[in-house]
């Protein structure tokens, strides 16, 4: 079934529409904080902390920090046949994939589970209290003695959270296991340590604990001993598939937030514009800024610069101007790559340092493409395919067929015509008309038709001879091709932009 072009031409516009949509929502969630890259960054720095464990000599006392690993227990895999292998298990706390939408560290709720990373971090280490006397510190904790063991939390605002163990009353699911973190300290988050053998319980019951030593935990209320199921594995962010697959998509670059950055990388780099004062020239490097455009987020500010643009289409495909990105105007502050222009010859022609005088035509090369096979230049058709370059009419192009040429006029004054100034050199940071040579129609920004981009608000650029009542050009077709200039020669009738 053949769909007419009016069909065709909706449902681009609907799918352009529902991209724009998912872009706001990705800015949003980026300025709150809220992607799940961003919260996964945070639940690593968190719980992976690295805590300093004090030496408290032979013994195990209270008030220190301690980890509880089973030492005998296989952490993984042999990495080759016949190999030893490795050993110990930690108990730690976890915070599972559905859980990282809400909180990024340890909270009331969350499993405690054995884990193969025994660095002493957050979400492995303990702090040893005694049950009658929480503020006790430095005393020996002996065998029989109740304890409590209450996680370290990074942020130390937060309520304390105890290690504790539920008596299910009927079968949980297996995701559902009993021992994790509560706020409430009752007697469920009491635990008691025992000699290993059975043969020294009755003996050992009363003597300091050593450190390293090996031994049993029970839970006092249950009187249930603490152990590990082996074969109950599960997979969580902090496994070594999870990470590794993390570290390449963070590496190749798969993941938004670091194309995000990539993109900012490449069109933000700062450069270096082309000292001038008496004249602009062929080769120069420069910035064509709109001195009386308002700022779209700020409108008693006024100076636009216009620039390359990447939309969240573009963005997926590539983080660096390609042939077919659009222009706009930005509001930035500062010079860099993607509002960054090189004045070339439309012939064949070296005409390097020659000047540019009113109403000859001339190239605008993208600076940071001088570099490639292709250089890009500005190009403006006036029957552009449909779907090319949606609203922006001004796009970026690696044919400098003669669509891609323009020329400079001179603003209307009372004192003097464009004719007296016709041939005469082109001045730096001066208002001046910058007009296409096929269409005869001038460059310029309108304030009110907007668009949303990575950076903030874009203006978007005009086709359009705007004319006050005197026929003269109004502010959105006003331009000032800027270049710095010196500062034993900067003058009033040279403003720069600000």
């Amino acid at each position: 079934m053949s769909y007419n072009n009016s069909v065709l031409v909706g449902n681009w516009a609907e799918g352009r529409l529902e991209n724009e949509f998912e872009f706001k929502m990705f800015l949003r969630k980026r300025d709150r904080r809220e992607l799940l890259l961003q919260r996964s960054r945070a639940l690593f720095s968190n719980l992976l902390m690295e805590k300093p464990m004090l030496l408290c000599g032979m013994y195990v006392m209270y008030g220190f920090h301690v980890q509880v690993v089973a030492s005998d227990m296989p952490a993984a895999k042999p990495s080759a046949p016949g190999a030893a292998p490795q050993r110990g298990l930690a108990l730690s706390a976890l915070v599972t994939e559905r859980q990282v939408d809400l909180v990024q560290n340890v909270a009331a709720g969350c499993l405690a589970t054995l884990s193969p990373i025994t660095t002493p971090c957050c979400r492995n280490t303990f702090n040893i209290l005694s049950t009658s006397n929480e503020s006790a510190y430095g005393e020996n904790v002996h065998f029989g003695d109740e304890f409590l063991l209450r996680a370290e939390n990074s942020d130390p605002t937060a309520a304390p959270l105890y290690l504790t163990y539920t008596t299910p009353g009927a079968p949980a699911p297996a995701d559902r296991m009993p021992i994790c973190l509560t706020a409430t300290r009752d007697s469920n988050c009491r635990w008691v340590a025992e000699p290993l053998l059975p043969k020294h319980r009755s003996e050992g019951f009363g003597t300091p604990i050593q450190t390293g030593t090996r031994l049993v935990i029970k839970n006092c209320v249950a009187d249930q001993c603490l152990c590990v199921m082996n074969q109950n594995w599960m997979q969580t962010f902090f496994g070594p598939y999870k990470v590794r697959q993390f570290r390449k998509q963070m590496k190749s670059g798969g993941m938004m937030l670091a194309k995000y950055r990539s993109m900012n990388r490449n069109l933000n780099a700062p450069t270096e514009l082309t000292q001038a004062s008496t004249g602009i020239a062929f080769d120069d490097r420069v910035a064509l800024y709109a001195p009386h455009v308002p700022v779209p987020q700020n409108p008693d500010k006024k100076g636009v610069l216009l620039g390359g643009r990447l939309d969240s289409i573009n963005i997926m495909r590539s983080q660096d101007l390609e042939d077919g990105c659009v222009l706009a105007g930005l509001a930035l502050p500062d010079i860099c790559e993607r509002n960054t222009f090189v004045i070339t010859s439309p012939d064949y022609c070296t005409r390097t340092g020659e000047g540019l005088k009113y109403y000859q035509p001339f190239l605008l090369a993208l600076s940071s493409s001088l570099k490639r096979t292709r250089p890009l230049y500005i190009r403006y058709d006036p029957d552009p395919c449909p779907g090319l370059s949606g609203p922006y009419p001004l796009y970026l192009s690696g044919n400098p067929v003669c669509n891609c040429r323009w020329r400079v006029l001179p603003v209307k004054k009372p004192d003097v015509t464009r004719f007296e100034l016709e041939g005469q050199r082109v001045p730096v940071n001066q208002d001046i008309v910058i007009k296409h040579c096929g269409t005869n129609l001038n460059l310029g920004l309108d304030p009110k038709k907007c668009g949303i981009g990575f950076n903030g608000t874009v203006c978007m650029p005009i086709m359009k001879n705007c004319l006050d009542v005197y026929k003269r050009e109004e502010f959105n077709n006003i331009w000032q091709i800027y270049t710095p200039v010196p500062d034993d020669q900067v003058s009033q009738n040279n403003p720069t932009p600000t």
